[in-house]
């Protein structure tokens, strides 16, 4: 009896210091237009007087710039807006705004033969402009990744593979049909290595293993590529979040990599109570069909966030939706999927559907912001209300 009552006793206080989200508040940031890029928004801690910014970028309109916010939501008048109309010239397919500091605000543009990362000061003047060519081979093209953050404070960027006979109008005529383009195309994917780390300054080159996806996503024999052959979508995503993390749309795996040397340190599958994340692998032929709808109805990785304070990963899945409610994909219930350092998991929380936005979510030493659902009945395309949790324990 008394073993029992000292077992539950350890029981009761490991449950205690379990990481509870609790949500406390709306938070309004007035930013005076819409966001319409998922990557344009984020934290930065000002070394200097050792306070901490929410900004948000809009790259789109006129009236390009970055707005600085405190974390209650507040205008930041100290520090005035930073127009982005001289960097964003030229830029067609802008997937992300990083705020390093107020003098190295990036842009990054990801386009295949176009990707771009130009560095501006707090007066939004450019003051570099780095360009990934096609220096890789005739048919070999590496683009930025599209991360969050770049870590444009060290001299490297990362790269990820794209092949570009991906581009209808680069495919040889000489394919009888599409089936016989992606033989070719997924073959020249997967043995190529997918992920490079450049380093600007000396010009040189780390990347990852050859094979890596089907090695890790989905192991098998059969290399030949036919329409037999066990595919999921060759699109990677990424996250820095103190390591470099992959995965694919379509799998419930994540990658965890050095952000060094991009050797794999280890590998999860992520898993949920609540809806089934990723897809099985599928055969070759039956791409199209697989990858219709699974980005908008499926379960899925959404993004990773690290814990600095507490030394904790959370990571953020959206739920399966049933087909009939594609049009309300952004509704999905999520969940927080918490993990420790040597990533095993701690625990999975539920947050509901259709009051949140799994696209718009960031993390601050104060707690984590999660959006309003766009199709909120008071929903302001001008104003962004972020729910606010405490992270208790």
């Amino acid at each position: 009896m008394k073993y029992i009552y000292i077992l539950t006793l350890l029981f009761c206080f490991s449950a205690c210091k379990t990481p509870t989200f609790v949500e406390k508040k709306i938070v309004e940031f007035e930013t005076g237009f819409p966001l319409l890029n998922s990557f344009s928004f984020g934290t930065w801690y000002d070394k200097k007087n050792k306070k901490e910014y929410i900004y948000f970028g809009n790259p789109y309109s006129g009236d390009a710039i970055v707005r600085f916010f405190t974390p209650d939501g507040k205008v930041q008048s100290e520090i005035e807006d930073v127009p982005l109309k001289n960097g964003v010239k030229g830029l067609a397919n802008i997937t992300s705004i990083f705020v390093y500091d107020i003098d190295t605000i990036v842009i990054v543009n990801g386009g295949a033969y176009a990707s771009q990362m130009v560095y501006l000061n707090r007066k939004g003047e450019r003051i570099q402009k780095i360009i990934v060519d096609s220096v890789f081979g005739q048919n070999e093209r590496y683009r930025m990744l599209y991360c969050a953050n770049q870590t444009p404070h060290k001299p490297f960027v990362y790269l990820h593979f794209y092949w570009n006979w991906v581009n209808a109008v680069d495919i040889p005529s000489s394919f009888k049909n599409e089936l016989e383009y992606h033989k070719v195309y997924y073959k020249k994917h997967y043995e190529t290595p997918s992920v490079c780390r450049w380093d600007v300054r000396a010009n040189t080159y780390t990347f990852t293993a050859a094979n890596m996806i089907p090695t890790y996503f989905f192991p098998q024999g059969d290399t030949s590529f036919n329409e037999n052959t066990l595919i999921l979508s060759e699109e990677l995503h990424n996250c820095y979040a103190h390591k470099l993390f992959l995965w694919m749309r379509t799998s419930d795996k994540i990658l965890v990599l050095n952000p060094d040397n991009l050797q794999i340190e280890h590998s999860f599958n992520i898993s949920s109570k609540y809806s089934p994340i990723g897809i099985d692998p599928f055969p070759l032929k039956l791409r199209n069909q697989k990858l219709a709808n699974v980005n908008l109805i499926g379960g899925r990785i959404i993004r990773i966030l690290y814990d600095k304070n507490r030394n904790l990963y959370y990571v953020i899945t959206k739920h399966e939706l049933p087909e009939e409610d594609i049009a309300f994909s952004t509704e999905a219930p999520l969940s927080i999927h918490i993990y420790n350092t040597k990533f095993e998991k701690i625990k999975e929380q539920y947050l509901e559907r259709g009051k949140y936005d799994y696209r718009f979510i960031f993390l601050t030493s104060q707690g984590l912001y999660i959006s309003q659902n766009e199709n909120n009945k008071d929903y302001d395309p001008a104003k962004r209300r972020f729910y606010f949790f405490e992270i208790e324990k």
